[in-house]
């Protein structure tokens, strides 16, 4: 619930196709939540956007507290600096390399250091509270490694051992444990410049390792081959008329 005062809540399967959300949220007076994980242990981590924090709650959800992870990103030497930690996805078990390695969260800053850069940085699960000033990157910070327009999502591509971005000029991002960036250029979905478009949401289908793109423009899920060289054609899954 990305609001002031919003909350995280679990929704429950009733049918096929059909879920509910719980009436009772799981935390509540949260800061405009801009991205959410569960790790393997049923930990939920979250960023928040406008206070550019990282929060965790550990299991069982109902009798532990809410602890502050990273107060702050980047190097943050101006009391004014901005960051936009809008994104986090656990790191899947092929990821390995010089920077990272399997299991640790990786979060995605489209502001890092006052909205100039984009940045990918890596934080091990296990790490203590309260840490300002966090410059653990595995990518960036520069206005062109991760693409010269905002970072909107990230996922973990298991087939490859990368983490996916995408930005929010449609273009997608593949980054490996050790900072390497390959790019993905979808072959059709936004092909038409005249197209209007705004890619939001991003996934990776798990037995077909194609990655699933959401655009609220288009009101369309497309799905993308991540592979390079010659890649086959994209696919449009899911289409919302009006």
């Amino acid at each position: 619930d990305s609001a002031g005062s919003g909350s995280i809540r679990r929704a429950r399967k009733v049918a096929s196709g059909n879920w509910a959300l719980d009436e009772n949220p799981i935390v509540s007076g949260v800061d405009h939540p801009s991205g959410l994980a569960v790790g393997p242990n049923g930990t939920l981590w979250w960023s928040e956007d406008f206070t550019a924090s990282l929060k965790r709650l550990n299991t069982p959800w109902a009798s532990s507290v809410v602890e502050e992870v990273i107060s702050s990103f980047g190097e943050n030497l101006n009391p004014d600096t901005d960051d936009d930690p809008i994104a986090l996805s656990f790191a899947p078990t092929s990821f390995n390399g010089t920077l990272g390695t399997a299991g640790m969260l990786v979060v995605a800053d489209r502001g890092c250091d006052g909205n100039a850069y984009n940045a990918l940085y890596v934080v091990d699960p296990t790490t203590t509270n309260g840490l300002t000033s966090y410059t653990n990157f595995l990518a960036g910070p520069d206005t062109y490694t991760l693409g010269t327009s905002e970072l909107n999502a990230i996922a973990p591509l298991a087939a490859s051992g990368e983490i996916v971005c995408l930005n929010q000029d449609a273009t997608l991002h593949a980054v490996d444990g050790s900072g390497a960036v390959r790019s993905i250029f979808p072959t059709t979905l936004y092909a038409d410049p005249y197209l209007t478009y705004l890619p939001t949401g991003i996934a990776v289908d798990p037995i077909t390792s194609r990655i699933w793109v959401a655009d609220d423009a288009l009101d369309e899920v497309w799905s993308v081959d991540p592979t390079t060289g010659t890649p086959t054609p994209d696919t449009k899954e899911l289409t919302f008329p009006l």
